[in-house]
């Protein structure tokens, strides 16, 4: 009985560190507790005390200390099979609760757009309702409400409007001279396809421009070949936070931002360039 007990101690250590090295790629730096918890190694634990109580049972037909041992690791594990499935049903919860919120709000944004009737700023008020968005202009000052797609300011407010500094953001700066770089409309959607297709354009423009045989010989002779690739990956690898830059502000917004930074931070640089 006594080996048993050792060959049993021996071959669970032996799985448990081959199953702690497959799910990790290392026995280095991780905690037992971790390993029980998060890598499933509680499991393991408790598939081998019942195969050894099993074998053990039938070795030596002793059948009352295999039942003393089988039925309450067979009432814990439904025990942890109970609790794992309640775990779980919490987490897809809190996953719904979470997409419902992100899918149905309401902001609230002051702008620097005037009421037509009494001159105050306008608030955005920005309505999402089952992924679908509704953007109204309202003066908290008398009442007034505009929809976006018939409000009109006059002259005057729109001329103070586009001569008012903005204050960009450094993603609005980064964004917005990435998208100059590629000809890009930032206020538009671009697909990885469209992406694509800009950077080829503009690497054959250079490469004409150069009289270049290839991208090897832009890399030693031409600066904006560095700046097409820069911007190219930085447009590839920020879409969640576009996404969710998308989201705060409309299309009408950003292109005015972006307007602005032409004005002020490409047509007062030394090389003027233009966005096709």
């Amino acid at each position: 009985m006594d080996t048993f007990l050792y060959v049993f101690l021996a071959v669970t250590l032996i799985v448990m560190l081959v199953h702690c090295y497959i799910e990790n790629g290392t026995l280095e730096d991780v905690g037992f507790l971790e390993y029980l918890v998060d890598d499933g190694g509680f499991l393991v634990l408790l598939g081998l005390v019942i195969l050894g109580a099993i074998i053990f049972g039938f070795i030596f037909w002793n059948w009352m200390i295999m039942l003393i041992i089988f039925v309450p690791i067979i009432l814990a594990f439904i025990g942890f099979a109970i609790w794992f499935i309640k775990e779980v049903n919490k987490e897809g919860s809190i996953e719904e609760e979470e997409e419902h919120r992100r899918k149905n709000y309401t902001e609230n944004i002051l702008t620097n757009y005037k009421c037509q009737n009494c001159g105050a700023s306008l608030t955005k008020i920005k309505t999402v309702k089952n992924g679908k968005k509704s953007v109204v202009y309202n003066c908290e000052h008398c009442g007034v409400s505009y929809d976006q797609n018939v409000i009109k300011l006059d002259e005057k407010t729109e001329g103070a409007e586009s001569s008012k500094e903005l204050d960009l953001t450094d993603f609005e700066e980064e964004y917005f001279n990435s998208c100059y770089v590629l000809g890009i409309k930032p206020y538009n959607e671009v697909s990885e396809t469209t992406l694509e297709r800009k950077k080829t354009k503009k690497i054959n423009q250079l490469l004409d421009e150069y009289d270049a045989e290839d991208e090897y010989d832009l890399e030693d002779e031409s600066p904006e070949y560095a700046e097409l690739i820069d911007s190219y990956d930085y447009l590839s690898e920020i879409e969640e936070e576009l996404e969710t830059y998308k989201e705060e502000n409309d299309a009408d917004e950003i292109k005015a931002k972006y307007d602005y930074y032409l004005t002020n931070y490409i047509k007062n640089d030394s090389t003027t360039k233009k966005t096709d």
